[in-house]
């Protein structure tokens, strides 16, 4: 369609915006029905074999189902009660082959391929597409773009004079370049949400590298412990360690080799110790390279040398 022959109602697109039931919604124009009828007039009479033929090349469509003979049939009547020509079966096949890239969409987006150029013979129109956003079937040729009338000298935004001078005195009127100045607050959250905003729409290639993790300092480990650092004396004023004071600090030591072993034998000789414990006392005498022996009289050991203090190392011991 060159441009002198562009529809002034529709501009080339063969659809019209009209409004139903508040609804904005589409028609086809006058223009592209003259053109579907004219088309439907020339051409070769629709045949049983143009439909078959039709069907062959469909069959080939990813999804479209081959093993139902039945299906084939259906859509041989279909294209045959629809197509006025052998053309235009052909022409849609080829179409549908181009928008749905050899992907079988269903019988009624094919008709809705085939009521863009031609008008069916049975007279059942499908307006409106699943497949595309705005519903419209994607004009097989690029839309020829309409002539942009120029303003006449000394006019802004339209060519009545009194809404251009109109336009022009409300938009000196606003301060349209200038906004308020946010608060620090808020300026540093704008700040904070541009940022974030560029990390998440950056891909990772192109991100910037992160810096180097810093290295842990002294100062920077936390104390779990809440012990009290002794108070370091200052050098000079203390004396080194001689053999006499480890021998001294030995001789001040309480010797507990005797209260080990005589609490030992006496949980082996108490009946009411339990395994643990007897095991325990083994191990005690075992380590001091001495045989496990029972004292004599353990009752009367219990009695004297523990009163007040039952199972002081091994635990209570009934008896």
């Amino acid at each position: 369609m060159t441009p002198a022959e562009i529809c002034p109602q529709c501009r080339g697109t063969g659809f019209l915006i009209i409004e139903c039931g508040g609804v904005e919604a589409a028609e086809r124009c006058e223009c592209r029905r003259q053109r579907s009828t004219q088309a439907g007039k020339t051409g070769r009479p629709m045949t049983s074999e143009a439909a078959a033929a039709a069907v062959e090349v469909l069959r080939d469509f990813r999804f479209y189902p081959k093993d139902n003979p039945a299906f084939d049939v259906m859509v041989a009547e279909l294209l045959r009660a629809m197509c006025p020509t052998v053309e235009s079966a052909q022409w849609l096949v080829k179409r549908a082959f181009m928008l749905w890239n050899a992907v079988w969409k269903g019988p009624r987006e094919l008709r809705a391929i085939l009521c863009v150029e031609y008008r069916p013979q049975d007279g059942i129109e499908v307006n409106f597409t699943a497949l595309t956003a705005g519903g419209i079937v994607p004009p097989e040729k690029p839309l020829a773009a309409a002539p942009v009338l120029a303003l006449p000298p000394g006019h802004m935004v339209s060519a009545d004079e009194t809404l251009d001078q109109q336009v022009i005195v409300s938009a000196r009127g606003k301060n349209i370049g200038r906004l308020p100045e946010l608060p620090p607050e808020e300026q540093q959250g704008a700040h904070a949400f541009e940022q974030v905003l560029e990390e998440v729409t950056t891909p990772p290639e192109d991100r910037k590298p992160l810096p180097p993790p810093r290295k842990v300092r002294l100062s920077d480990v936390v104390r779990l412990s809440a012990d009290v650092l002794p108070a370091l004396r200052v050098a000079g004023t203390y004396a080194p360690v001689t053999r006499a004071d480890i021998d001294r600090a030995i001789a001040d030591k309480p010797d507990r080799r005797e209260d080990m072993v005589e609490e030992a034998r006496a949980v082996l000789a108490d009946p009411a110790a339990t395994a643990d414990h007897k095991e325990m006392a083994h191990e005690v005498l075992r380590g001091f390279d001495l045989p496990d022996q029972v004292p004599e009289d353990p009752l009367a050991y219990k009695n004297t040398r523990h009163q007040g203090k039952p199972g002081a190392r091994f635990g209570n011991h009934a008896g």
